[in-house]
């Protein structure tokens, strides 16, 4: 299936229209069926877009529907946000709503093999930035006997996708700030190299230019490298 971006009439701000391109024989018909399921379950409780229903795009195209276009990032994906904005955004109240969102489908009777959800980075139509929205589910089924377990297996899904988004912002972020201080310390060494070499050199008539020439010719040769 393909996602794509839509006008509804009566719906100020875009929307997300949802094609299914595959040729639609039994098995996936259940698939997209259970999937239209699972769309007005997370609206119900209040922890996915706002769907707006099957469409009939004509009778060349295939099933759809159309549900709220929201601007979020996908926690698997971590090159989607910049670590710093990731590290605000995955607060411990992220991880709590996580929770809640994945205990609010098992008490209704179902679970979700393949949970996903996205965050929302910012404010913006109707959406407050850490909000959590899940989408995209095609396994949601009916609730069996192991209630407990299956609780326990989305939590661990929801939840280490978090944790290690936001570890990995965190690297990023100390990576960035030991370069940074590396950065620093080899234009303070340059900086004393090039003072030393204009006096050794004893250029009286123009230290200052001497040493402005000598201390860039050291930082070209270092960006060079």
């Amino acid at each position: 299936a393909s996602v794509f971006e839509g006008r509804l009439q009566g719906v100020r701000q875009p929307v997300a229209v949802k094609v299914y391109l595959q040729d639609i024989n039994e098995e996936w018909l259940e698939v997209f069926l259970w999937e239209v399921r699972g769309m007005q379950l997370y609206e119900r409780l209040n922890i996915g877009p706002k769907f707006y229903g099957v469409v009939n795009l004509g009778k060349n195209i295939k099933p759809a529907y159309v549900m709220e276009l929201i601007y979020g990032f996908d926690p698997r994906g971590y090159a989607e946000l910049n670590p710093r904005d990731a590290v605000e955004l995955i607060t411990p109240e992220v991880f709590q709503r996580a929770r809640a969102a994945v205990r609010g489908i098992v008490e209704a009777g179902y679970r979700d093999r393949n949970i996903q959800f996205l965050i929302v980075p910012q404010d913006g139509y109707g959406r407050h930035r850490g909000d959590l929205v899940f989408f995209d589910p095609q396994y949601l089924r009916p609730l069996e006997d192991d209630r407990v377990g299956m609780q326990s297996y989305m939590m661990e899904v929801v939840v280490n996708n978090l944790r290690l988004a936001r570890q990995e912002a965190e690297r990023r972020l100390k990576l960035s700030a030991v370069g940074f201080f590396e950065l620093g310390v080899w234009v303070s060494i340059l900086y004393l190299l090039s003072m030393a070499l204009a006096l050794a050199e004893g250029n009286n008539r123009d230290p200052q230019r001497h040493l402005e020439q000598s201390l860039r010719r050291q930082m070209h040769d270092l960006i060079g490298k």
